[in-house]
């Protein structure tokens, strides 16, 4: 039996059936990736190293900002990932480890 298999496809028809699913899933970069293109909340019920995986984080973000605030600290300054999280959603410039870095005139 491919648990995974199970656990993409319910993630990815709901992302939030990902705080269901056991540990081993919430570690699967494929499931955890399936979820978080279904919403951007999912990544709150992603393993630590995945919530550190730059992929998994743009695919949250993009889909929901706020979902910053579940990233590793590392990706918190990455510009990427907050650029992408402040597009969708300008409040999440708030979870952002640097904030200062994005008061400052991105081409200056």
């Amino acid at each position: 039996v491919d648990h995974a298999a199970k656990w993409r496809e319910r993630c990815s028809t709901d992302g939030n059936e990902l705080r269901l699913a056991p540990m081993s899933m919430q570690r699967d970069r494929s499931v955890v990736l399936a979820a978080c293109r279904k919403t951007g909340h999912a990544l709150q019920w992603a393993s630590g190293v995945l919530r550190g995986d730059k992929e998994v984080v743009l695919c949250a973000v993009e889909n929901y900002g706020m979902a910053l605030q579940w990233a590793t600290p590392k990706l918190k300054v990455d510009e990427d990932v907050v650029y992408s999280a402040v597009c969708n959603n300008g409040g999440a410039l708030a979870y952002s480890m640097d904030a200062p870095l994005w008061q400052r005139d991105r081409d200056g």
